[in-house]
């Protein structure tokens, strides 16, 4: 197979890793994997969590990821993340968009709060 079917079957891979990325993160972040959950981020990542809090760089996201899971999300689980689109802006370079589903959350007097759901923008970078 040679032109547009190589580049079909690169795209369809690429998408396959992606998913599996972004259920490796579902994993890692259920499992309170510190470790595999920072293999996942780069230097420069950018996050805003459900709770609204922003962190920025790999470490900030850490810290902010175990002060949540201390708090907020002591009790949480995502059972869910759905990848609804991948787009490629280069060989190197998807945006994926998400839904998920986060259960378990809780307020800052300890009070538990229905399902949350809502969509996760990544910049995916190999």
């Amino acid at each position: 197979m040679t032109g547009m079917g190589q580049a079909t079957d690169a795209m369809q891979a690429d998408e396959h890793t992606i998913r599996q990325l972004i259920e490796a993160r579902r994993l890692a972040w259920n499992a309170q994997d510190l470790a595999a959950y920072a293999e996942l981020l780069t230097l420069d990542a950018e996050l805003t969590s459900a709770t609204g809090k922003v962190a920025r760089g790999r470490a900030d996201i850490l810290r902010l990821y175990v002060a949540q899971r201390a708090d907020a999300y002591r009790d949480a689980s995502l059972p869910s993340t759905v990848v609804d689109s991948i787009q490629f802006l280069s060989d190197d370079i998807a945006t994926v968009e998400a839904r998920f589903e986060l259960h378990g959350m809780r307020t800052s007097d300890g009070t538990l709060q229905p399902p949350l759901t809502g969509i996760n923008r990544y910049t995916v970078v190999r």
